[in-house]
């Protein structure tokens, strides 16, 4: 677990039973490996929510009864973890429906040299510009933290170490231009 850089925890958006889930969260998860990675929830099958026959298979969207069902059950699973309902995200896989949404989730919940190489798996339609640009600052950013880690491992003359600070935000702007190269 503490080698993991993100958790998706998948629970069924009808399953009533979450005892279960609970305590392995409580008592295995969280008091055994602090600090442990982040971890979404992803409410499955959204579209088998009560009333299920209500289901708009046009738009592929929950009907207003069950989009409020949705939100008692995100509601329901974020007071029984214990975290904020923005960690816990409905989806209908074969819909479609807030797929892109899990995906701008895991992206901003994965640590910077993480999420590029996430992203570069990512189904192209789940794929938002949110997303792409925060994989994106997340390289440049990496990439210049790598060239100060090199900076600083290296002994070099103060000029030359002024002189590649004074190019840090070319460095990022080249490596974000490159990134679609790397994982476009």
């Amino acid at each position: 677990l503490p080698e993991l850089d993100l958790i998706l925890w998948l629970i069924r958006a009808d399953d009533r039973a979450l005892v279960a889930d609970e305590h392995v969260y409580h008592h295995i998860l969280k008091a055994r490996h602090a600090p442990h990675p982040t971890i979404l929830f992803v409410l499955s099958q959204a579209d088998k929510i009560a009333p299920s026959l209500t289901w708009d298979s046009v738009s592929q969207q929950p009907s207003a009864q069950q989009q409020d069902t949705l939100q008692r059950k995100i509601n329901t699973v974020a007071a029984g973890f214990q975290v904020s309902p923005a960690q816990v995200i409905a989806i209908s896989a074969p819909s479609g429906y807030q797929m892109p949404a899990l995906v701008e989730a895991m992206i901003y919940a994965l640590p910077r040299y993480a999420s590029s190489q996430v992203y570069a798996h990512i189904n192209t339609a789940c794929r938002t510009d949110m997303a792409i640009d925060k994989a994106k600052d997340d390289f440049g950013d990496t990439v210049t933290d790598i060239v100060e880690w090199a900076m600083g491992s290296v002994p070099l003359p103060d000029a030359v170490k002024v002189l590649v600070q004074s190019v840090k935000n070319t460095v990022k702007r080249v490596a974000k231009s490159l990134w679609v190269w790397f994982f476009g």
